[in-house]
């Protein structure tokens, strides 16, 4: 495919933006489809007495699905108890139970794992009247395996509960209308995708376009990497160039580091040339851990005038970071520096006089190593 066809396809194809699923106060605690996790939180809203206010909100809203796919079943649940992993007689453990005297709903929850649990178990352990089973699951379940056991997903559950709230809104604590809502949010997360069938559509129709493209950027990023380290050569004094540890970082910086000092760097942030219409190019001399512990003996080096402009004055402010920028300074890319970054990037560093912060502060570390040394001479070994 050649470029002609590659700048065809973005002119013509209307590419949509996929947005991010919003967060979750259990996906940020990284628990958001843990089973155990939900049955709590859904035992904690179908108590009518709990401070959350929402009284009956969940029990009614629950018993409007059962009849709706069970329509021969009728509840009251006036009162009942509310009991999570109750045991059953052969060893098994019922997720959620709602139970009095007269009824209960036996709740199996399913999130992501297989439905192979003994339902005739479950059912058989708990002896009252009028019962019935709930699959609780993420997705539709034709056939749960008993005939006693009905599918609801999480889903209908919490749409069903959005559908009844406006009643119960005045008398709820505001503090747990935020926490429904999140709820909500994260069964959403887990229930749907994230993208819509004709954004799927689309990438299927023009899959060879869309591989193509991906490949043509990374290429850009390849030549935007090579160019910083002929940068890094271009510019001497064995300077080493380094790619950040963490896979992230490493997809949007470099390093070139000292070899006077492996925390003084000079560092290469390429990431929004990539990412971000009108993103920058930022140049930025560096210093890390033991470099900063006294900051203030940096305040004796005389930098030539050149450097006053990308010099930071907030370096000396007490901060608790492990790194910190002592010059820095952002550019705009047009197409011919784009094509000779390196060339860009040296020239830059030497104009700007971020160069001569490096160099400057390069030769103070090394001259405070010697005078150390000298004060406390390493014993020769005999």
């Amino acid at each position: 495919m050649n470029m002609e066809q590659l700048q065809a396809f973005l002119e013509k194809a209307d590419i949509p933006i996929i947005k991010a699923k919003p967060k979750t106060f259990l996906g940020i605690a990284k628990q958001p489809h843990y089973e155990n996790v939900l049955s709590n939180i859904y035992a904690f809203f179908f108590k009518k007495s709990e401070e959350h206010g929402f009284t009956d909100l969940f029990i009614k809203s629950f018993l409007n699905l059962v009849k709706n796919k069970k329509s021969d079943k009728c509840f009251s649940f006036e009162y009942f108890g509310i009991h999570t992993e109750f045991p059953t007689d052969d060893g098994g453990r019922i997720d959620l139970l709602l139970k009095n005297d007269s009824e209960a709903i036996i709740i199996e929850n399913k999130v992501y794992h297989i439905l192979n649990n003994k339902l005739h178990d479950y059912w058989d352990t708990i002896r009252v009247k009028n019962k019935i089973g709930v699959v609780l699951s993420l997705r539709k379940i034709p056939y749960t395996g008993n005939e006693n056991f009905i599918n609801i997903t999480h889903l209908e559950l919490m749409e069903e509960v959005m559908r009844n709230l406006n009643i119960y809104k005045e008398q709820a604590s505001p503090k747990y209308l935020i926490f429904l809502e999140d709820l909500h949010q994260n069964i959403k997360n887990l229930s749907l995708s994230h993208m819509k069938v004709e954004e799927l559509e689309l990438f299927l129709l023009n899959k060879d376009k869309i591989n193509q493209l991906v490949k043509y950027r990374r290429n850009i990023q390849v030549h935007v990497e090579d160019e910083i380290a002929k940068a890094c050569k271009e510019l001497g004094g064995n300077l080493k160039l380094a790619k950040p540890k963490d896979k992230n970082r490493g997809k949007r910086l470099r390093y070139m580091i000292s070899p006077s000092h492996k925390d003084l760097v000079i560092t290469v942030v390429y990431g929004e040339l990539l990412n971000e219409v009108g993103g920058q190019l930022h140049l930025i001399v560096e210093m890390r851990n033991k470099l900063l512990n006294d900051r203030e003996q940096y305040r004796n080096i005389q930098f030539p005038a050149i450097t006053d402009d990308v010099r930071r004055d907030d370096f000396f402010e007490i901060k608790d970071q492990n790194y910190e920028h002592f010059a820095s300074k952002s550019y705009d890319l047009g197409l011919e520096n784009f094509h000779d970054l390196n060339l860009f990037i040296v020239r830059k560093l030497k104009e700007d006089g971020l160069y001569s912060v490096y160099t400057h502060l390069n030769s103070y570390i090394k001259e405070s190593r010697k005078e150390k040394q000298k004060r406390n001479p390493q014993p020769v070994e005999q």
